[in-house]
């Protein structure tokens, strides 16, 4: 008789998802629920027993046992142990050795950043509940204060702070000066968090188009600078053009007619100094 095996494969993160040191609640989570399915779980909770020396073939077992033969256990102690460390994004830094059997490596993440995690969520909550729009700063969109706001709100959760939708609409709403009261005042009944946003970001397009037709000098000045400094390029240019032609244009007090001498132009013959001239060898200084 044969030994069969059950072929188990590694837990395979997004990179979003894997360890980085603070989402401890969401990987642990999102660790369990796939490990559980691969019957990982009883490795990293060191709850099964190592067999002995296999002398014969022995049956298989189901993939959640806690006495699998020996062949078992080696592929699936290593499936375990390999879930944990491509999954997390700083296996060193975190003080995991990949010789130790995956119970302490899971071990070091469960006891060191378990309560580290909460510590960090209640900072990341702090930080999402201080965070304030500003007038004229940017409502919606890439880069904008609801993106923002849901960023931190992920960011909290990710370690486990458990913000739902309601919560943050609540929190989005009180971080709006009285200026917005007109738009928020009517939010705080609405559940539904997408059309809380929506709404947000009709206003915020409102708002810039406002200002955009009242309040035209802001957006306007960069053309004015533009504008200004082409007239200060144009007006350079005309200087030197007409720079040019006085240094080339004869003198006022001279004539500008070519004497028969010289042919030159800009002198009678009496102030020509070439031969034939009233001046012949009295060059200009």
């Amino acid at each position: 008789m044969t030994t069969i095996t059950h072929q188990v494969l590694p837990i395979k993160l997004d990179d979003d998802k894997k360890f980085n040191g603070e989402n401890w609640a969401t990987f642990e989570m999102v660790m369990l629920t796939k490990g559980n399915t691969r019957g990982l779980i009883n490795y990293w909770e060191n709850k099964v027993a190592i067999p002995d020396t296999m002398l014969a073939p022995l049956p298989a077992t189901p993939i959640n046992s806690l006495s699998p033969n020996l062949l078992e256990y080696t592929q699936h102690e290593s499936v375990a142990l390999a879930s944990i460390i491509r999954n997390v994004k700083d296996v060193f830094g975190i003080g995991i050795d990949p010789t130790e059997p995956s119970h302490m490596a899971w071990d070091i993440l469960k006891t060191q950043y378990g309560a580290y995690s909460d510590l960090v969520h209640n900072h990341r909550e702090k930080t999402l509940k201080a965070l304030k729009y500003q007038e004229g700063e940017k409502a919606s969109g890439n880069g904008g204060y609801i993106e923002k706001m849901q960023k931190l709100q992920k960011e909290a959760n990710d370690t486990g702070a458990s913000i739902n939708d309601m919560s943050f609409k609540t929190t989005l709403l009180d971080s709006f000066p009285e200026s917005w009261d007109s738009v928020v005042s009517m939010l705080y009944a609405e559940k539904n968090l997408t059309v809380v946003i929506a709404r947000f970001i009709a206003h915020g397009e409102r708002v810039v188009r406002w200002n955009l037709i009242n309040n035209p000098s802001s957006t306007q000045e960069s053309s004015m600078v533009q504008a200004l400094q082409a007239s200060i390029q144009a007006l350079t240019l005309q200087v030197q053009s007409l720079s040019s032609k006085r240094s080339m244009a004869p003198r006022s007090d001279k004539s500008h007619t070519a004497n028969d001498n010289c042919k030159g132009v800009g002198h009678t013959l009496n102030e020509c100094w070439k031969l034939g001239g009233g001046r012949q060898g009295q060059y200009p200084p």
